[in-house]
């Protein structure tokens, strides 16, 4: 416990991953083993984005802890239950390459944006990206599954509402499957990052 505590005064408070940037770190203290952190909202309201910025930045972070320290370190695990896998992998590649987004859906980047698109997606033949994208999870059944499989370092859901379909809309879906990821969580010992609309109950009042 000396030890731990040794090593918590060094990283600030961050006892597992940093999430990438420091005022984060300040209010969360990184990514913690057990966490399960979600953002709600309404639709449109940018949290697809912030969940693949966030990826973005913890992509960076293992990549730097590995190189520092020789710890190796699962893969991201990206599921992506409301936008498409291609949409995923092209915010990231913006991300990554520090691309213009609005141009790149266009088709008209710059001459400099195109050669360091190219040059970087001929780099990640040597070196493939930490994310593994997977296009869909019904089931908290599924997740589990998935998270046995990949022994990722941290899970992020977008859309983890879409979930259990067969379930009735409201917020009880939302608290058992909250509830669920919680459990996965502590299980795992390994963070997970999701986002979620904010629903009505089933009451009228809900």
């Amino acid at each position: 416990r000396v030890r731990d505590y040794e090593e918590r005064m060094k990283s600030l408070g961050v006892t597992y991953l940093s999430m990438g940037c420091s005022d984060m770190d300040s209010v969360f203290y990184g990514y913690r083993k057990q966490d399960l952190i979600t953002f709600g909202g309404k639709a449109g309201q940018g949290k697809s984005w912030l969940l693949v910025y966030l990826t973005f930045l913890l992509e960076k972070v293992i990549r730097e802890k590995s190189e520092l320290t020789g710890d190796t370190f699962g893969d991201i695990l990206f599921i992506t239950n409301e936008m498409g896998e291609e949409e995923i992998k092209e915010r990231i590649d913006c991300l990554k390459f520090g691309l213009s987004y609005e141009r790149f859906l266009k088709g008209t980047l710059t001459e400099r944006e195109k050669k360091r698109y190219y040059r970087g997606l001929e780099e990640l033949k040597k070196e493939r990206s930490k994310i593994r994208i997977v296009y869909s999870c019904q089931t908290i059944d599924e997740l589990s599954t998935l998270m046995g499989l990949y022994q990722p370092c941290a899970v992020f859901i977008d859309g983890s509402y879409l979930m259990e379909g067969k379930m009735q809309e409201g917020w009880e879906k939302i608290v058992y499957i909250t509830r669920n990821l919680k459990r996965l969580a502590k299980n795992f010992k390994t963070p997970i990052i999701n986002t979620t609309q904010l629903k009505r109950g089933a009451g009228k009042s809900g």
